[in-house]
């Protein structure tokens, strides 16, 4: 049989044998890409199932290109053909490029420019590594015949033209595009596939492509949210239009599988890329049939469609799949037309989620557009800075069609070469400039023939004002380039110093053709020319910083060296500013110079193997976080790790931190490690426990943006756990301990369910960051954050100079940073908590997860006495958490020192020996250790004094709440009593009020008190309390001042018999009532049918939409949520029922005074209860009746 098909029609063997053949261009369809043989290095043809024609042995085609963990990188790119061509193969130079090349990473071009081609000949073309050590390469190492089968002919396969005419009125809103030459196009052209498979007929290929219906019926649940889950993990950062995309009944099917398509290509399981295009089919033909039937929609479901195109088109992208690109090819009008349609679609009144929906939208067309004209070479489709806001363009109206399929704004700003102000990511007009890159290149040699529409030096100027806007240094500081916009800014300058095209043609087939061919030493010649040229350089360069971000996911970060060749040569105004060239880093960058590899290993100065600075790499490219590690010193066994991360300095001894209280630290929690609020190495390596303590990106050795308790922390903290558990002296199993700061990321990052994680003691932390810790009942905290933040997290920042000399630490390895830098590099929570309200703002939102998805055994430690931050949250995450295996336990004292009291050590043991090393005394592993220990605060031993607190008496109980409570209302009455009774006298029926002054506050408190008789028995109150309140505001006597807000401010207080308050221990030791509680009345609103409302515990969503008026002189009845409490009230001793508008005694730390929150001029009147046979007021308190 013969290798090859005539150019007229298929030959008989071919069809015989399912083979592909070649045709010319004149036997197939306009737009019809040539279906070619697959060409082996030694020229012989391969079949689809590896095997040659001939069956000569010839080794298999290689596997379609796959993406890996490194985020959105298409196939044969820019980069990805430079950085072949460079001969860099990680693997294999890693090693070498480390000890003779100064940092891998580093960006300086290759040494011999001249010597980078070894072979004049296209049968033995190999080309030369840049590193010492590395092998040269060959041009079948270059690039996989896969790689001619994706480029063959692409730009012979412009259909856009065909689909959507230069006079087309498809782009315009308000006409009614016709989807008939699409449709046709798919019908006639895409009826067979490009390499045919399978023995179908005409007909069935054809409705396999376009019409079979989808089989919905194959996919499993589980599989498809897993690949959900890892599709908006990698794509989100450039593409946040889905970082919250979640699947629900409301969701579109044609959506979810899109989205599930995209995330199989991450997917590094086997079947990962087959079950990836079987998405990718079934979310094309339901979008097809919907949305070519819908003439017009409103904006959600024209979302939908809009998002699905973006979807499949950032499929196409990535697969290498043909059939795939030929589509978005053949429907890009389509996509075009949805979006538009989309984005007209928004109401001028919309709500600020579609608004914000739309404006994510066109920020996503924009950067997918960018990818377009990069790596195919087609033209933008949006051009000018405001192309996708359908309000300022009047619906579009003002875009003119391109002869080139695709659209351009008429704007009146000028070209990209205007100086404008940087937007807040400056992705907008790094796109915009893109746009024109397109017109600028490709670049071919010095003396290339060919004329851009515009010159390649009008492009390098508009980048190069581009990134100075981003990094220089202003008043107002700027935000740290995204891994996006640098991937953007690289690949723009590979693909304008490059000639694509040409690349192109060095495939093995290509290059196996060009001996034949009569113009094969031209296009050799074309590229050797290139290859010697300046651009070359340049393009080599920016290849290698694009490479240099890759590689930050398997070794250190990447460095970000001086530029290497910069573009004087193309303008004299460039050299006037050498900030133009980038000889100095971008502020945010100057922590992204090469982080070296400072690990250091004492063996031999302690009882336990000290890793100080240990590298951690973070995954998607994200930097490294530093930490220490403290191991026993026997090698024979694996241990299992306790794993701490947080901001306070691994490198601050305890004694420096807090010298007075490490001084109350027993003793044998005393080591040269010994650190603040988390488990001490000596002790745990003494006990057979390896100890990782990390330091949080952003603080201590630690690079990257400080913000803590970010979803950025908890996946930065995910990372840390999974390595840990990998480590060869680790047993596999991670276990996480500590206090306060180190007990709340716990309950985050549990949720996230790291490889490895056995299981959690969250020691007196917060789980809820809204309610617990920045706005207890919608009221800031301000005073604690503004303490905390200042004393204990900003004085740690990465790069904050002094350190050292203050005993805080060590300085900075990298070295200091400046002042404006430090800023740059940090979110200030004094600043995000006053500048954000509610819980659906994204400040808040992004810090929320789902209790339930924690699943590891839970032992959650809470103190009666954390009544302002950490007590409420141990309690939440015990009910809420999904774990088979969970304990609270309820205990007394301060917040420090408790952690390492010998009987609470021992029972952290029990309970991390249980689950850690299968060692379990105690039934935690079996479900036989009680579920609930409380300590009763019964009697007045004082505060503070934690000798004179173990005379409290121990309980365990086996539920939470506990069963047999029984609710009992005391009712307030106008002359200040709580009495059960519950109707007032028969006197009392007429209205009456109790009024006190707002706003007040610690210094000037304003209050009203209402006391219990004296109690006839001991009695015991453990559990949740509520109190409802009948409530107006009024202006003060005299003033015209009208308030418009009220705060509510509760304290339960506990006096003896004659009438002296007792105190319990605070967190810090200060004495504090009984328990407390808050509501700012206009966030009243109580969400009844949420799951985790209770009539003992009303639950808020404190969203902008639950936001309700108060007006003066108008009633308003409210339920005030106060925290769990447990007090046993001696007989003869009474309860007070304080209400107040500010803080009272017991704030202590936590004050909420923000003038910013609580301004005068809202909240300046009187507050008043209400009493009357209709107004019922009440503290529902949990007794507990005697055993």
């Amino acid at each position: 049989m013969k290798d090859f098909c005539s150019n007229v029609r298929p030959c008989e063997a071919c069809l015989s044998k399912q083979l592909p053949c070649t045709v010319s261009s004149t036997s197939r369809p306009p737009g019809r890409p040539r279906n070619r043989v697959p060409v082996s290095p030694g020229g012989q043809p391969i079949r689809e199932n590896g095997g040659s024609v001939t069956d000569s042995g010839i080794p298999p085609v290689p596997q379609p290109w796959t993406p890996n963990s490194s985020g959105l990188e298409p196939p044969l790119d820019g980069p990805s053909l430079m950085t072949s061509i460079a001969g860099i193969d990680i693997p294999a130079v890693r090693d070498a490029a480390a000890a003779e090349y100064p940092a891998a990473t580093g960006l300086t071009p290759p040494p011999v420019m001249d010597e980078w081609m070894t072979s004049e000949s296209a049968s033995d073309f190999s080309i030369q590594g840049p590193f010492p050590g590395a092998a040269n390469i060959s041009a079948d190492q270059i690039c996989g015949d896969d790689l001619g089968n994706w480029l063959d002919d692409l730009n012979e396969f412009s259909v856009t033209d065909d689909t959507w005419p230069a006079d087309s009125s498809a782009f315009h809103v308000e006409s009614d595009p016709s989807m008939d030459s699409a449709v046709e196009m798919m019908a006639e052209h895409l009826q067979r596939r490009s390499h045919t498979q399978s023995p179908q007929s005409r007909e069935e290929q054809k409705r396999s492509w376009y019409s079979a219906p989808p089989q919905l019926y194959v996919y499993d649940e589980d599989v498809v949210n897993i690949l959900l889950n890892l599709s908006r993990a990698h794509i989100s950062s450039t593409f946040a239009l889905f970082s919250d995309f979640e699947a629900n009944r409301d969701t579109r099917v044609e959506l979810c599988l899109a989205m599930a398509a995209v995330g199989g290509l991450y997917c590094t399981a086997p079947a990962g890329i087959k079950v990836a295009k079987m998405l990718f089919n079934d979310s094309r033909r339901l979008l097809l049939e919907q949305y070519l039937q819908d003439d017009s929609m409103p904006f959600d479901p024209a979302l939908s469609f809009a998002k699905t195109f973006i979807l499949l088109e950032i499929y196409g992208l990535c697969s290498g799949d043909k059939r795939a690109y030929e589509f978005n090819e053949v429907f890009h009008g389509s996509k075009l037309h949805a979006v538009s349609s989309c984005l007209s679609a928004l109401p001028r009144d919309a709500p600020l989620d579609q608004r914000r929906q739309a404006q994510l939208l066109s920020e996503a067309m924009r950067v997918l557009d960018s990818y377009r004209v990069l790596l195919l070479r087609r033209p933008p489709s949006f051009m000018g800075e405001t192309a996708l806001d359908p309000h300022t363009l009047s619906n579009m109206s003002r875009f003119q069609s391109l002869p080139t399929g695709g659209l351009i704004a008429t704007s009146s700003r000028g070209g990209p070469l205007d100086h404008h102000p940087p937007t807040a990511t400056g992705m907008d007009h790094l796109v915009m400039v893109i746009c024109y890159s397109w017109m600028a290149s490709p670049q071919n040699t010095e003396n290339s023939t060919y004329t851009p529409l515009w010159r390649l030096e009008f492009v390098e100027l508009a980048l190069d004002r581009w990134i100075r806007t981003q990094t220089t240094r202003t008043e107002t500081p700027q935000r740290p380039l995204e891994v996006s916009q640098m991937l953007l800014y690289h690949l723009t300058k590979v693909s304008l110093h490059s000639n694509l095209s040409h690349l192109q043609r060095l495939t093995p087939a290509a290059l196996q053709a060009m001996v034949s061919r009569k113009d094969g030493d031209d296009i050799l010649d074309s590229v050797r020319a290139w290859r010697n040229s300046r651009h070359f350089t340049i393009a080599h360069w920016h290849a290698k910083a694009i490479l240099g971000i890759r590689m930050a996911q398997e070794a250190v970060a990447p460095s970000y060296p001086d530029p290497g060749p910069s573009i004087q040569a193309f303008s004299p105004i460039v050299s006037e500013d050498k900030r133009l060239n980038f000889n100095y880093p971008p502020a945010h960058m100057k922590m992204s110079k090469a982080y070296r590899d400072i690990r250091r290993v004492d063996e031999k100065s302690f009882d336990y193997v000290f890793e100080e600075n240990v590298s951690v790499v973070l995954k998607d490219g994200k930097g490294i976080v530093r930490c220490n590690v403290y191991r026993p010193k026997s090698q024979s066994e694996k241990y299992p790790v306790l794993v701490t991360y947080g901001p306070y300095g691994k490198d601050v001894h305890y004694s420096v931190f807090h010298a007075s209280s490490f001084a109350e630290v027993p003793e044998e929690h005393h080591s040269a490690h010994s650190s603040w609020e988390t488990p001490d190495p000596g002790f745990w390596t003494r006990n057979g426990y390896a100890v990782v303590r990390a330091d949080e990106r952003g603080t201590g050795q630690s690079p990257g943006l400080l913000d803590t308790m970010s979803r950025g922390t908890s996946e930065a903290f995910f990372d840390v756990i999974e390595w840990a558990a990998s480590q060869p002296w680790s047993s596999g199993k991670v276990g996480l301990l500590g206090v306060s700061y180190y007990a709340g990321s716990q309950w985050r990052v549990a949720a996230r369910q790291p490889k490895g994680l056995a299981c959690i003691v969250p020691w007196e932390g917060m789980s809820d960051y809204y309610r617990d810790r920045c706005r207890h009942g919608g009221i800031l905290s301000n005073t604690f954050i503004s303490f905390w933040w200042n004393r204990q997290v900003v004085t740690n920042q990465y790069g904050r100079p002094g350190r050292a000399a203050r005993k805080w630490g060590y300085d900075t390895v990298e070295g200091d940073l400046s002042e404006e830098e430090l800023l740059a590099n940090r979110r200030d929570q004094n600043e995000d908590n006053a500048a954000h309200r509610f819980l659906d703002e994204e400040y808040y939102a992004s810090k929320d997860y789902d209790m339930a998805d924690i699943k590891v055994p839970v032992l959650s430690v809470g103190n009666w006495g954390g009544i302002l931050l950490h007590l409420r949250g141990n309690v939440e995450g015990y009910l809420h958490a999904g774990s088979k295996y969970k304990y609270l336990r309820l205990i007394t004292g301060r917040h420090d020192l408790p952690f390492y009291s010998k009987e609470n050590v021992e029972m952290q043991k029990s309970f991390l020996d249980a689950f850690l090393k299968g060692h379990d005394a105690e039934g935690w592993s079996t479900g036989k250790a009680p579920k609930v220990g409380l300590v009763l605060r019964k009697g007045n031993v004082g505060y503070n004094d934690a000798e004179a607190e173990k005379q409290y008496p121990h309980r365990y109980e086996e539920e939470w709440p506990i069963p047999r409570t029984k609710y009992t209302k005391y009712f307030l009455t106008a002359d200040m009593q709580l009495s059960t009774n519950a109707r007032p006298s028969s006197t009392a029926v007429e209205m009456s009020l109790v009024s006190f002054q707002a706003p007040g506050s610690l210094k000037t408190p304003q209050a009203v008190r209402f006391t219990t008789a004296a109690f006839e028995s001991e009695t015991e109150f453990t559990g949740h309390i509520v109190v409802h309140l009948n409530v107006s505001a009024s202006s003060l006597p005299g003033k015209e001042t009208i308030p418009s807000e009220i705060d509510l401010f509760i304290t339960l207080r506990h006096l003896d018999a004659q009438g002296a308050e007792i105190y319990y221990t605070g967190t810090v030791g200060d004495p504090v009532p009984v328990t407390k509680g808050w509501l700012r009345v206009s966030l009243r609103k109580v969400a009844e049918s949420h799951p985790r409302h209770r009539p003992w515990r009303p639950h808020r969503e404190y969203r902008s939409t639950d936001v309700a008026p108060v007006e003066s002189g108008v009633i308003y009845p409210v339920d005030v949520e106060v925290w769990p409490t447990n007090v046993v009230v001696s007989e003869g001793h009474r309860l007070v029922l304080e209400i107040s508008s500010g803080d009272t005694q017991g704030a202590g730390l936590f004050e909420h005074n923000s003038e910013v929150d609580r301004p005068v001029d809202l909240l300046e009147g009187m507050t008043n209860i209400h009493f009357s046979l209709e107004h019922e007021n009440w503290i529902q308190l949990p007794l507990i009746p005697p055993m």
